[in-house]
């Protein structure tokens, strides 16, 4: 059994030498970020916290937290997916 030395890219037991910038198959194609999406999902929880203050007829603590969260996690993912490179 032949042992690599230092510097030598790792044997394939093929016998086929990888290429030199190759990437493992699994980060070749990652999944894109759907930022719409997510900022859709946040913006139902935002609709979600009004309607439930409406009908309790008030605003209570966990009411405004999710509409703040929601807003907020809105214009997060709204920015980043516009300044996100295609």
């Amino acid at each position: 059994m032949m042992t690599q030395g230092p510097g030598q890219p790792p044997h394939d037991p093929s016998g086929q030498w990888p290429e030199p910038n190759s990437a493992p198959a699994s980060q070749k194609n990652p999944t894109p970020v759907r930022w719409g999406v997510r900022t859709l999902i946040l913006l139902s929880i935002a609709a979600l916290a009004i309607l439930l203050s409406i009908l309790q007829g008030r605003y209570t603590l966990l009411s405004l937290a999710l509409l703040l969260f929601g807003f907020g996690g809105a214009l997060y993912c709204s920015v980043r997916g516009l300044t996100t490179p295609r």
